[in-house]
């Protein structure tokens, strides 16, 4: 299990890669990763 410090770096590095993608144009990445933020957001905020 994740605890809530390694949960933020993960984040932080989806959100890297949302950037990435964001930058590149790649919208199929870039939808992934915000999906992936939405839930990590939302499991922080329990």
């Amino acid at each position: 299990m994740l605890d809530e410090t390694k949960i933020r770096k993960l984040l932080d590095d989806i959100r890297t890669a949302y950037e990435v993608g964001y930058q590149n144009d790649d919208l199929d990445t870039e939808a992934e990763k915000w999906g992936q933020i939405q839930i990590l957001e939302w499991i922080l905020s329990k």
